[in-house]
């Protein structure tokens, strides 16, 4: 995984003052008539599912650490 400037749509709503994050898997033709759902790989999906499920236990676990309580 790492950090780096790619267009989406979560770009915009980030810039516009709402928060967004957004999980990119580097296929090829992203936001182009190239995406299609065939495209879609289901090992590539699932791991993007697993992030988001671990991050968001994460945060309601930890949810101290964030000024809030759980």
């Amino acid at each position: 995984m790492r950090a780096g400037s790619m267009a989406s749509d979560n770009r915009r709503y980030a810039a516009g003052g709402v928060p967004a994050i957004g999980i990119g898997r580097g296929m090829p033709g992203y936001q182009t008539p190239a995406e299609t759902p065939d495209r879609v790989e289901a090992r590539t999906l699932l791991a993007a599912t697993r992030l988001v499920v671990a991050t968001v236990d994460h945060l309601i676990n930890n949810s101290a650490q964030l000024g809030e309580t759980p």
